[in-house]
């Protein structure tokens, strides 16, 4: 899915008609446009790429405002390692029962009471995993439809993944299971944010600000210096 600053003219690539099939040509772009077999086909592969845009922006800020996440912790890194959140790295625990490769019967299965656990990925500051992953992160399961847990519930049931490949498989991608990147997720951030509040405020904040805000609310809740730490 091309990001928000991407054109979206048509391409074979696309699966929209050439120019040549659509009617359009250069200089007679009003032409071009009128064309109602372009135009038709043009409106569905918008509305599919604003639709997965869509879930994807709700399903990570859901996920990072309860889990405290960082970009860099679901995004690509320019060595190629993994250092981001696989489908390994989720944990289904449904009627008590631990699935690390849950089938989607099980997931369907989920309500209230059910939960997944999320392992923290190797990190910078955590090379071996020995300091952050032996501490998942709980998701309580819920049919609100922002609940974190549901939402990962709903996309594992969308792009099922099963065995060896949870291990190198993206928790969070794009169509195809490209990964996403700080270049891709950045702008999409913005002009939400922009749209919602105002290019003014809409500058002040960054994918980081969602750990910063569970940070902040940790404390105000009490929460311990150390915990609060361990967790953001």
């Amino acid at each position: 899915m091309p990001s928000l600053s991407e054109s979206a003219a048509p391409s074979s690539a696309s699966g929209l008609p050439s120019p040549s099939e659509s009617g359009f040509h250069h200089g007679h772009a009003t032409r071009g446009l009128r064309h109602p077999e372009w135009r038709a086909r043009r409106r569905a592969h918008v509305a599919r790429r604003v639709a997965h845009h869509d879930l994807l922006v709700t399903d990570l800020m859901c996920f990072l405002l309860r889990t405290g996440f960082r970009l860099a912790e679901v995004a690509a890194r320019s060595s190629g390692e993994i250092k981001y959140l696989t489908r390994a790295n989720l944990t289904a625990v449904v009627k008590g029962v631990p699935y690390v490769d849950p089938s989607p019967e099980v997931l369907r299965s989920m309500s209230a009471g059910d939960y997944f656990l999320v392992t923290p990925p190797r990190s910078k500051t955590d090379e071996w995993g020995e300091i952050h992953c032996p501490f998942p992160c709980t998701l309580m399961y819920s049919d609100d439809p922002l609940n974190p847990a549901r939402r990962l519930r709903d996309a594992e049931l969308r792009a099922p993944c099963r065995g060896e490949a949870r291990t190198t498989t993206p928790l969070f991608a794009r169509p195809g299971g490209v990964l996403l990147t700080h270049s891709y997720m950045d702008p999409i951030l913005s002009s939400v944010l922009t749209y919602t509040i105002g290019r003014e405020d809409a500058a002040k904040y960054s994918w980081h600000s969602f750990r910063i805000g569970l940070a902040c609310a940790l404390r105000a809740a009490g929460c311990p210096p150390d915990v609060v730490q361990l967790i953001c």
